[in-house]
């Protein structure tokens, strides 16, 4: 009996030294330790090299699974992490590694407010499942070409100077027409909402009339 269990631990302490155990395979296997952050970085010009500043940067990670006894996908699961480009166009985020989030995704854009809250405008995404497991950092070069909307929006941002045009715009979001108009003792300026049939009238930034119309789209004005 004793050679036969000499025996056994033998064949146990060869398979082992062969196959190795199941966490040691999956410690192997992963590309970073659980928790291990993980830096993704890089820079955001437009299609002339120029760089881009105030683009918010989200790094999403997602968890796609499959339910085999129902035979459908799971509702995924999603954690993110932001950050803003600096004056140079650069970003860094960094993820702490979770080995159960299996697709990643960035996603470069502006919160813009609406009325009844806010939406994220995406101006360029990208699929970085495969290149963030290649080591850390990960960089990238993105470039927008289309840059209209975004310097419309944040040239309107760094406009808004006083709490009641900043109340309208969370309330009602960026309007579709701006109107200005200089006189030597004043500044007037109206805020048209085509869509709300609503026009914000400012006076030295403070609102001073609200002016209802029939709500026509923003292309029939």
């Amino acid at each position: 009996m004793k050679a036969s269990f000499i025996a056994c631990v033998g064949v146990l302490t060869l398979l082992a030294s062969v196959f190795g155990t199941a966490p040691a395979r999956a410690k192997r296997g992963a590309p970073y330790a659980r928790g291990e952050l993980v830096t993704v970085t890089g820079v955001v010009t437009n299609d002339r090299a120029e760089p881009l500043a105030e683009v918010e940067v989200v790094l999403k990670a997602a968890r796609h699974s499959y339910d085999y006894l129902r035979f459908r996908k799971r509702t995924p699961v999603e954690r993110e992490v932001r950050t803003e480009t600096a004056s140079d166009g650069t970003f860094e985020v960094q993820w702490a590694w979770d080995g159960g989030f299996n697709r990643f995704a960035l996603f470069f854009g502006v919160t813009v407010a609406e009325t009844g809250g806010e939406a994220f405008h995406v101006l360029h995404e990208e699929d970085v499942s495969q290149r963030i497991k290649q080591g850390s950092p990960m960089v990238t070069t993105v470039q927008i070409a289309d840059t209209g909307f975004l310097s419309s929006f944040l040239e309107f941002r760094r406009s808004l100077e006083t709490e009641g045009e900043l109340q309208v715009y969370r309330e009602a979001g960026k309007p579709d027409k701006v109107r200005e108009r200089v006189f030597p003792t004043h500044s007037e300026v109206d805020w048209w909402y085509f869509d709300l049939g609503k026009v914000y009238r400012f006076r030295d930034g403070k609102l001073v009339e609200v002016e209802d119309f029939e709500p026509v789209k923003p292309f029939d004005s």
